[in-house]
């Protein structure tokens, strides 16, 4: 059903997934399996205040009686971006961004000629804290990513020190 669904939509001209709920953030070209040529663009946010991905991870491999004992397991969950990011394994060679460690939202700037994601990333906060007369304490702690997709073109672009760098999963690299 998945590659079914990827296969409409891509027949679609420049659709962009905006999607969030699994408390990370991502950002790739999710296509049909067996012809990476038939994608999208997607952007994923993560939760503002909910435990992120990577900490239900590790909290689910530490709280289970199986999965405790499973030698590397507690490894695997805390390095689970690097996992699906991998240059070795490629994994995934279609997800072009990975943070799961993080809190955060994403705003969406969108004209006739681009779609800008801007992922505004804190690091989890473990700790319960009122920043209501704190916001440059609060400032400090975030950073961005800005992602943009064009239209007639289903790429994944990523701004780098300036400059618009589009994903080659090929090379598992923003060129």
């Amino acid at each position: 059903k998945r590659s079914e669904l990827f296969e409409k939509l891509s027949a679609v001209p420049n659709v962009v997934a905006i999607t969030g709920d699994i408390h990370a953030f991502f950002a790739g070209t999710p296509s049909v399996d067996g012809d990476s040529s038939k994608k999208i663009v997607e952007i994923v946010g993560s939760s503002i205040s909910s435990t992120t991905y990577k900490s239900l991870l590790k909290s689910q491999v530490a709280s289970d009686p199986l999965l405790s004992t499973v030698p590397g397991a507690a490894s695997l969950a805390g390095g689970i971006d690097s996992l699906l990011t991998s240059k070795d394994t490629k994994i995934n060679p279609l997800l072009g961004y990975a943070n799961s460690g993080a809190n955060g939202y994403v705003t969406v700037e969108a004209s006739g000629a681009e779609l800008v994601a801007t992922m505004h990333i804190l690091p989890e906060l473990t700790t319960k804290t009122d920043y209501t007369s704190k916001v440059a304490d609060l400032a400090k702690l975030v950073s961005t990513e800005k992602f943009r997709a064009i239209p007639t073109d289903s790429e994944l672009y990523k701004q780098i020190d300036g400059a618009w760098k589009k994903w080659d999963p090929t090379t598992l690299a923003y060129v």
